[in-house]
């Protein structure tokens, strides 16, 4: 009897509280719809929430499942990750989302808003993304003490205390804005991620305190000194291109550098650059550079890039065992003779107007090679390179075909403006899907002759 009563009891309590429900969301004859929130919204006891922008509204009416109808604050409050690469140009009503903790708005677009305030009481969030911009103001910023990650990306930020005390931050993310004082920054400890390029920073000493940093972008500032960052040995990306750099000796101790780009910094000394042992990347296009030599015991290196250099002489890099790319373009280069770089897959001799010499021999997992527009060179030895499929020999003036005729496994090949005048070992050459001879004066006989025997080939002329 006891178990009756305490049923019937209960259905009785269930009956009223359904008829409650039903008579508070009943609203000008319609009825509110609800979702699945434990909590149901009622128009006596909740607030309306409103957004200005569609896209927004949008982007919370997916996250809560609930494609029609008003939004309450229940029904929003719960959200805790919003995602979009819409356009958004408005972010009011976001205000009511105060447990967000995850929160990315990547527009391709440029310029669509510049206030931030909504933001300003979302204190659980932990991961913000905001780029492609007008954003100036970040002071309501200053609260999210809770923040680990921010990326304001090309926007039109030159004031960044706000972020002073915003002390958990371990990625930040600020390029492509008009900074020039980054002083502010010193005490974010807990960074391990920092980047800036494309900013105004002059000086970087206050970055000396950062010492847990472990990727740090630079490029395109106006940064002369980089003493401040001998004390950072954590690093192991730094990317200071666009700089005019006095001296790279603040680097010499930084010995965990995987990647480094010095592109177009005016250097001419690398010596510092000889005991970095676990660089594996290293970009110095750009520079003044002619000796090359402190590079030879970097073993761990895969790709090397020397582009617009004077260096002449290139023999000291034959013998890096793991060195799987190596672009020379546009260097003073007057032979190249590599033989020692089993690892090497692409090569770059583009420009390189002095080179009279190459020889590629027992490259075995060669390939790419550019060796284009170089003029003078007389001399081609390509020997034991069994998946070289992509060779570029434009524009070298007259070419001898018989100084390639062992390249069979070549899918690509190209001979703009050669003058050559025999294409019969073309014909050999049975696995090209691409031939290219613009330029090149070709007899309609050499053409079908051409056509019938790599039938299976698309030849350009």
């Amino acid at each position: 009897m006891k178990n009756i009563k305490c049923k019937v009891n209960l259905i009785l309590s269930i009956s009223l509280i359904a008829s409650l429900i039903f008579t508070t969301m009943s609203f000008n004859g319609a009825m509110i719809p609800t979702n699945n929130n434990v909590y149901a919204a009622t128009a006596k006891n909740d607030t309306v929430v409103t957004f200005k922008d569609k896209n927004l509204e949008q982007l919370v009416r997916e996250t809560i499942d609930k494609p029609t109808g008003k939004l309450y604050k229940s029904d929003v409050v719960g959200i805790t990750k919003l995602s979009t690469n819409k356009e958004i140009t408005d972010i009011s009503g976001i205000e009511n989302l105060t447990n967000l903790q995850y929160l990315s708005l990547e527009d391709s677009s440029v310029g669509l808003f510049n206030d931030i305030t909504p933001l300003k009481g979302l204190t659980n969030l932990k991961f913000l993304k905001i780029i492609n911009n007008r954003i100036s103001d970040i002071s309501p910023l200053k609260n999210l003490t809770k923040l680990q990650s921010l990326c304001l990306d090309n926007n039109e930020i030159m004031d960044v205390t706000p972020l002073k005390g915003l002390t958990n931050l371990k990625s930040l993310d600020l390029e492509e804005n008009k900074i020039k004082d980054v002083s502010s920054l010193k005490g974010l400890s807990r960074l391990t991620n920092l980047d800036l390029d494309d900013n105004e920073v002059g000086s970087i000493n206050d970055l000396s305190t950062l010492t847990k940093l472990t990727t740090l972008r630079l490029d395109h500032n106006v940064i002369t000194d980089i003493s401040p960052l001998e004390g950072l040995t954590n690093l192991n990306l730094i990317i200071l291109s666009g700089n005019e750099i006095s001296s790279i000796e603040p680097l010499e101790k930084l010995t965990e550098l995987q990647n480094l780009d010095l592109r177009g910094t005016h250097i001419k000394d690398i010596t510092t650059l000889k005991g970095l042992y676990k660089l594996q990347e290293l970009y110095l296009d750009d520079n003044e550079i002619t000796d090359v030599t402190p590079l030879k015991n970097l073993k761990n290196l895969k790709e090397l890039y020397l582009s617009w250099n004077p260096v002449k002489d290139v023999s000291s890099l034959d013998g890096m065992p793991n060195l799987q790319v190596l672009n020379l373009y546009n260097t003073k280069v007057q032979s190249v003779s590599l033989s020692n770089l089993p690892n090497l897959e692409l090569l770059n001799l583009g420009n390189t107007r002095e080179l009279t010499n190459v020889s590629l021999n027992g490259l075995p997992k060669l390939q790419s090679a550019y060796i284009t527009f170089c003029k003078f060179v007389v001399k081609f030895s390509f020997n034991n390179l069994p998946n070289l499929t992509f060779l570029d020999l434009s524009s070298e003036g007259p070419i001898d075909l018989n100084q390639i005729k062992g390249l069979t496994s070549l899918v690509y090949l190209k001979l703009y403006d050669d003058r050559i005048s025999n294409v019969d070992i073309l014909k050999e050459f049975t696995n090209l899907k691409t031939l290219i001879l613009w330029g090149d004066q070709i007899s309609d006989t050499d053409k079908n002759g051409l056509k019938q025997a790599l039938p299976n080939c698309d030849i350009q002329y």
